[in-house]
Parts: structure tokens; sequence; C-alpha cells
């Protein structure tokens, strides 16, 4: 699985407009991600080896970007 994939189903819980991180969290876990916290998210999709730090993604995926979309004080930037 690539970063793409993760990116599409962070996109997909994300339009479900959650009403915070936590029930972000949930939507990904619901649509199969193993979760493991810590100082950072890790994200492991079924039949991935390696979990992978929600932060590396790309730009606005760490969690505290997450948290500031979903608070409501920044909208989400598509990438072009």
């Amino acid at each position: 699985m690539n970063q793409l994939v993760y990116q599409y189903s962070d996109r997909s819980a994300l339009l479900q407009k959650p009403k915070d991180f936590e029930e972000f969290l949930k939507l990904i876990s619901d649509v199969g991600y193993e979760i493991k916290r810590g100082k950072n998210i890790l994200l492991k999709g079924k039949g991935q080896k390696c979990f992978i730090c929600l932060r590396s993604l790309n730009n606005g995926y760490s969690e505290e970007e997450l948290r500031v979309v979903l608070a409501g004080t920044k909208e989400r930037q598509p990438r072009k």
C-alpha cells in the first residue's frame, strides 16, 4: 500500500466531516487501518508490514494540521 492510498483514506474520512480528531481516527480505523499512538500517529493497512507516520504523507497531514482543519479554524487545501 502506498502513500496515495493513505491520502485517499484521509480525504474520504475528512469528507464525512468528523467532529474532532478522535472521530477522524475512528473513521480511519473503521475502514481497516490499525492505529498506533505515541509521539506521532502511525497507520498500517491490512496486509501491510510496516506502519507509516501520518505526518510523513505530505503537507497538511500532520496531527496538528488535521486538528486545525477539523476544528474549523483552517480550510483543507487540496493538492493540485
